[in-house]
């Protein structure tokens, strides 16, 4: 793990200066270490030396963890010292955290592969004698642990415009699924994983139901006529929205997430808010792109299985997931208009190199 110390101009450095900080970064981060590429800190005298005021020492520490953006966060306090402190602490726990969920998305990944795997000789048994109720039986249940993609994909289409509310259920769009997973099983290709395939069957379905709702909402807009968007998110996607941001922004986490003295319905709220003005950042990037990165960040695809569901090379999925990336933080950063919360972008501008 190298760790890099850096110095604004009314910052004195010195070799042992960065000798200590080292051990604290060090000691924070003991338990990544393996994970952890590279440490960069940054230190600044925001009042410069000719102005005295509280907490006016800065600490930013960016950390890289292998195949990942950077994770970043900051801490104020009137010694260097203690800004250092604070800010390797809240760093420890912000890559708890995403560590945490990430290793959570893969080893839930991981158990519906092997679910799908183990089912999938029953299902063929079941197509092959004609036993479509069967078929569904085993099918559904695995489905529906696949039905968070789903969700974010009607989220999104729903947040950005594209798509009006209620329109398209979740469970409607699933038993689509399942219908068409029983008539087309037969000829699924061999060489595409199950999960891999039912993916596909998910967005061909959806595909081809929006785009007759998308001809009646171009006329009726039209006409003037306003589409509102609502609905409240499952609580058991909240935390995508932050982790999300976590792995791509620069997150200052006195600015960018609710406070522990935060109310429950206040936290929900913000989450909600959060939720819905990345829905509709995402949902006007290139449906390949955002698809892409998606997949990657929320569903721990892998770049060369989002490729072979999308038929391309693994550079151009590499690509879009970098610049999907890019752009969302671009587009934090500059407003991207009036609806984006104030906290997302103190949290997206939170320390500019």
């Amino acid at each position: 793990m190298l760790i890099q110390v850096f110095t604004d101009k009314h910052t004195k450095g010195s070799t042992e200066q960065s000798r200590q900080i080292e051990a604290v970064m060090e000691n924070a981060l003991v338990h990544f270490g393996d994970r952890i590429t590279r440490v960069a800190v940054y230190l600044s005298d925001e009042n410069s030396s000719q102005k005295f005021g509280e907490n006016d020492k800065r600490c930013v520490v960016e950390a890289r963890l292998a195949g990942l953006q950077p994770i970043t966060v900051s801490h104020r306090g009137a010694l260097l010292e203690q800004a250092i402190d604070g800010a390797a602490a809240k760093l420890r726990k912000t890559l708890k955290r995403s560590v945490r969920r990430i290793d959570s998305v893969s080893k839930r990944r991981t158990r519906e592969r092997a679910e799908l795997r183990a089912a999938e000789p029953l299902l063929k048994h079941d197509v092959e004698i004609g036993n479509r109720k069967e078929f569904i039986e085993v099918l559904r249940p695995l489905l529906l642990c696949m039905g968070s993609h789903a969700w974010r994909e009607l989220r999104i289409r729903e947040a950005s415009g594209t798509l009006p509310p209620d329109t398209v259920t979740l469970a409607g769009l699933l038993d689509e699924v399942v219908t068409r997973a029983w008539r087309q099983f037969a000829d699924r290709p061999e060489w595409m994983s199950l999960d891999l395939w039912l993916t596909k069957l998910v967005d061909r379905a959806l595909e081809e139901w929006i785009r007759p709702v998308q001809t009646v909402q171009a006329t009726a807009r039209d006409r003037g006529d306003e589409i509102l968007l609502h609905g409240a998110p499952r609580v058991d996607d909240q935390e995508w929205s932050i982790c999300l941001l976590s792995g791509d922004l620069s997150m200052n986490e006195e600015d960018g997430l609710p406070s522990p003295q935060s109310g429950l319905a206040e936290a929900h709220l913000e989450a909600e808010v959060i939720m819905d003005s990345i829905h509709r950042l995402l949902g006007n990037f290139p449906k390949a792109q955002r698809h892409a990165y998606v997949l990657n960040v929320l569903e721990a695809y892998a770049p060369a299985d989002i490729a072979m569901l999308q038929g391309r090379p693994e550079r151009e999925v590499r690509s879009d997931i970098n610049g999907a990336r890019d752009r969302l933080r671009v587009q934090m950063l500059d407003g991207a208009g009036s609806s984006t919360p104030p906290g997302i972008l103190a949290a997206a501008s939170a320390y500019e190199r």
